[in-house]
């Protein structure tokens, strides 16, 4: 196994042994009955109505009553979610409720078809507007949690020793770094526009993207790590449109085709989902280094208790 793989696994490996076996265990529960509700939903309205060949939700019959059927599910997850999984974080229910819209894309399929059957680059300006609109839908549900936790219905995220005041600033230098990481790391991984690999892609650039972004800049709150997925897509459609119609075949042209490969859905659902996790993690591992012992003093002190 090459150097890097081995890094990875590594990552991977020290991201999943940060949450304890309930911690993931209610994580788990809460999103697959939010990809049971979205799949369930989609497939009784017709999202999307040619399962497999139109992943684009603005391309349905009535876009209007689809976004809104959108919406309504996506706080209807969060909702359902944080009964289950909300003493793990503020945001599970958010998470979770994220992980549900994967049930859309999936049935959605891959972009080329998206690009095969539409006419000229203007299909860019869609995708980009679609997820503009995605990007409301996972605000709306967010500012629900919100709401939620100012009358106290919901346990906010308990405020640590290192953290900084929730300064524009700060938050703006971390979005900035997770973008530019993010979109090297979709450049990498982003070969093509399987359905499996552009999920996977996605996934692991907003996860990876996030948990560095934090770490260098540990910004409050989640908003300015999981907003990154969603500028990263209109970057590359915006990209793509400039250079130019779909390629035949559906296949992506332009200076920066790996960011135009997933579909609005995949940056709405796993993006959001893997910034989540980036976050959490990058906040534990800061609470864990705090509660270290750093001098000789410490050190012999925790060894006297133990």
């Amino acid at each position: 196994m090459a150097y890097g793989e081995r890094g990875v696994v590594r990552l991977a490996g020290n991201v999943w042994s940060s949450y304890s076996t309930r911690d993931r265990t209610l994580l788990a529960i809460g999103a697959v009955v939010s990809y049971f509700m979205f799949r369930t939903v989609g497939k009784a309205l017709g999202i999307p109505p040619v399962p497999h060949y139109q992943g684009s939700l603005l391309l349905n019959g009535s876009p209007v009553v689809t976004m809104v059927l959108v919406v309504m599910t996506l706080v209807a997850c969060a909702l359902i979610s944080s009964l289950i999984a909300g003493v793990v974080h503020f945001e599970a229910g958010l998470f979770c409720a994220s992980i549900g819209l994967l049930a859309l894309s999936t049935r959605g399929g891959p972009m080329r078809y998206v690009l095969m059957y539409s006419s000229g680059s203007g299909v860019y300006t869609m995708l980009a507007t679609e997820l503009l609109l995605l990007a409301a839908c996972v605000g709306i549900g967010w500012y629900v949690l919100l709401v939620l936790r100012d009358n106290e219905f919901l346990r906010g995220e308990p405020l640590r020793d290192d953290d900084p005041d929730a300064l524009p600033a700060q938050g703006a230098m971390a979005l900035l770094g997770q973008v530019v990481l993010m979109i090297f790391l979709m450049l990498l991984l982003a070969q093509t526009d399987r359905k499996a690999q552009v999920v996977w892609s996605v996934a692991i650039a907003s996860l990876v993207s996030s948990l560095a972004a934090h770490s260098l800049f540990p910004a409050r709150p989640s908003i300015w790590f999981w907003a990154a997925p969603f500028i990263v897509g209109v970057i590359g459609y915006a990209v793509a449109g400039f250079g130019g119609p779909p390629l035949p075949g559906g296949e992506v042209g332009g200076a920066l085709p790996a960011l135009a490969r997933p579909l609005p859905l995949d940056y709405a659902s796993v993006g959001t989902a893997g910034a989540l996790v980036g976050y959490w993690t990058s906040r534990k591992w800061q609470h864990e280094h705090e509660t270290e012992p750093h001098t000789t003093g410490e050190v012999e002190e925790a060894l006297e208790q133990s």
